[in-house]
């Protein structure tokens, strides 16, 4: 576990988690991280919410909602992930950095975005979190790049 980490006393976690520097656990709920799960830092995890009102009510006149969030054995979540109540992250999944989870993520899947959607599989041959497949040119920028072992070089930049 890293410094500036912030706990709270309804963590679970499996032998070998990591937790990223300055990561934080908020609500009532319960966080538990299998075993050899992954993070970078400041990740976000949310177990609590305030439903919506109906039409002319308040939020003040709301009762919160906590529901658990389970991170599965060895899954993965990049730097600024945020996870949202009652959100399971299966078994080997990973999430990429500064996505937002709002609904479960299947055992190997990779997500990433606001809210995370599924946009590939782990050992599907991305190789990488949110990369295009091994082979693609990748832009960065403006400015095309080729991924690594494609057999082309990158371009000459201004």
């Amino acid at each position: 576990m890293n410094a500036g980490v912030l706990i709270s006393r309804r963590l679970r976690t499996g032998p070998h988690a990591g937790i990223g520097r300055g990561t934080v656990f908020l609500g009532r709920g319960t966080v538990t991280l299998g075993a050899h799960v992954t993070m970078g830092p400041e990740c976000l995890f949310i177990t609590g919410d305030h439903p919506v009102p109906p039409p002319g009510g308040r939020f003040r006149d709301q009762k919160p909602v906590h529901a658990p969030i389970t991170a599965g054995e060895d899954a993965y979540l990049g730097a600024r992930v945020t996870v949202l109540p009652g959100v399971t992250i299966g078994a080997g999944a990973a999430v990429g950095a500064g996505s937002v989870v709002t609904r479960d993520v299947p055992a190997e899947a990779i997500v990433a975005g606001n809210p995370a959607r599924v946009i590939g599989g782990c050992g599907d041959g991305t190789g990488v979190v949110g990369a295009a497949p091994v082979g693609a040119p990748v832009v960065a920028g403006a400015v095309p790049v080729a991924v690594p072992g494609a057999g082309e070089s990158a371009p000459a930049g201004d």
